[in-house]
Order: structure tokens, then sequence, then C-alpha cells
């Protein structure tokens, strides 16, 4: 939500081209979809480096001695256990609380710019365990990796299923006018996502239980 709601504003408009100085050259103008990019594009180095770096930390430690049968059996019950943490807190309205308690802070972006803001905001959330996560969901991944039951390439698929959800929500839905101001958001979006947001969560847990089956057949049989 956050994102979005930092984003879509930045994305909808282009900053002006003036320049900042009389006598400066004109700037060039922001296109509406680069903050976007550039988020995604800071996300996805952050996370490549995160996955790649603990799988090949992984060949370090003892737990690479373990058979792979076992690995992945291990990882099978860290999964099913991260299920039932998901659904206790689904049922009690709650985020994730495994992990720190922190939202990567708004003011980069004012900060830095709406193109290196929203990069070293990728930066920050692309290594998952620095900010707030709604669902256990990367912490189960995580600990694929730290297994060795995850590809190196982990962090790619990653960054995937966070940029391309929000650069929809970002670039897609457009302003309407007419019955709503052209300079305001659409109701029925922001309401929209209020709305997914459960079910986004309930997705994810899906999406985890049903990898702790495929992955319990695979050395079940």
């Amino acid at each position: 939500m956050s994102f979005v709601g930092m984003l879509r504003p930045l994305a909808k408009e282009a900053a002006p081209t003036t320049p900042l100085v009389q006598g400066d050259p004109p700037r060039r103008p922001i296109r509406g979809w680069e903050p976007v990019v550039f988020l995604a594009l800071g996300f996805g180095i952050s996370a490549l480096f995160l996955f790649a770096s603990i799988h090949g930390v992984s060949f370090l430690l003892p737990v690479r001695m373990v058979s792979k049968t076992d690995r992945l059996a291990a990882t099978t019950v860290a999964w099913a256990a991260l299920c039932v943490v998901d659904v206790i807190l689904l049922t009690r309205h709650k985020g994730c609380s495994i992990g720190l308690a922190r939202q990567t802070p708004k003011r980069l972006i004012h900060q830095y710019g709406i193109r290196i803001g929203p990069f070293v905001w990728g930066l920050d959330t692309g290594l998952a365990v620095t900010t707030f996560r709604m669902v256990t969901l990367t912490w189960a991944v995580l600990i694929a990796a730290v297994l060795g039951t995850a590809p190196w390439w982990t962090g790619l698929a990653y960054a995937l299923g966070f940029a391309v959800p929000l650069g929809v929500a970002v670039l897609g839905p457009r302003r309407r006018t007419g019955t709503e101001r052209s300079d305001s958001e659409p109701i029925w979006l922001v309401d929209l996502l209020h709305r997914l947001t459960r079910w986004f969560r309930i997705g994810c847990t899906a999406v985890l239980f049903a990898a702790a089956v495929f992955a319990a057949s695979t050395f079940i049989t």
C-alpha cells in the first residue's frame, strides 16, 4: 500500500522541465514509469545479492554435509510451521511479527529525488529482512536458501513477484475525470487495495502450503 500510495502521484505527472536556477539548462522531464523502474531495479539488485550470497555461503556451512533429502525434509517442516503462523496471524488480523518492525522511510523520495529515492527505497526493501513483512513467505524462501534447497537465482523470482504487481497497481489504473477530480486518486482503487489485502495474504499462505506439499511429495515418494 505504501509503495502504491507514494508512486502513483509521481507516475501520473511528469516533473517540470524548467531549470531550478535562471540560466541553467532545462532539466530532462521525468517519465511517469521511471520511479517504478528505479524502485524495481533497486529491489532486484538487493534481492539477487541477498539470495545469491546466502546460497553461496551455505556451501561453507555444515548443513551442506546433510543429504539433500534431509535438507528438503527440514525445509518442508519449516514451511509447514510458517503456514501455521500465517493462519494464526490471519485469524488475529495481525501482520507477521518475525523480523524487524520497520518500514523504509518515505522521506527518501523527497530527500534524493524521484529517481535515486525509489532506487534507494528498493535497495532497502529488497534485502527482505530489513523491513516489516505481512506474511511469512519471505522467511520461507530465506530458509530454503540457507538449507541449500533453493537455487541462487531465487532473488530474481522474488523481485519479479514484487515488481510486476507493483507496476500494474501504479501504472495501470488511471484517474477518472468528471465524477472524480482529475488530480485525485480514484476511490475505487483505494477501496480495492484494502479489500484485496486479506485475500493477498491468504493467497501467499496457500502458495506456501502448496510448496510444502510438493516438497514433501518429492522425498516421501
